[in-house]
């Protein structure tokens, strides 16, 4: 079983530019770079052993959750760990407070969902 949470953020710069200021505020790598086609680009990585994935946006808006509008998607996944429980229990605090971060630090718009299914929060810079 694996349980993801998304952070959609709209941003005008390149996926790397992105990568960078993601990579400075939230002091975490995304080393591994994968390329499903020229759109479908993205950087992975760890933090307190739930995956991260940065990448460009690959969803279509969804009844009253508008993904198209955003250029950018910062995913958290948790999956077949020891403790997936409690990591579950982590994940969406986690990945809203890095919603948050993201917001007031790029000064750009977030949504933050769940299972890409259940609007969670949104954001706008302070």
């Amino acid at each position: 079983m694996s349980h993801s949470v998304e952070v959609c953020i709209k941003y005008d710069g390149t996926l790397e530019e992105l990568k960078a200021k993601v990579e400075k505020v939230l002091d975490i790598g995304l080393p591994h770079y994968e390329s499903g086609s020229a759109t479908l680009r993205s950087y992975h990585g760890k933090l307190l052993t739930i995956d991260v994935a940065l990448s460009t946006n690959y969803l279509d808006t969804d009844r009253d959750i508008n993904f198209a509008d955003f250029q950018y998607v910062l995913s958290t996944r948790v999956a077949g760990h020891a403790c997936a429980q409690r990591l579950l229990e982590l994940q969406v605090p986690l990945t809203d407070t890095i919603g948050l971060l993201l917001s007031n630090h790029l000064g750009t718009e977030v949504m933050v969902t769940i299972e890409v299914q259940e609007l969670h929060a949104r954001y706008h810079p302070a």
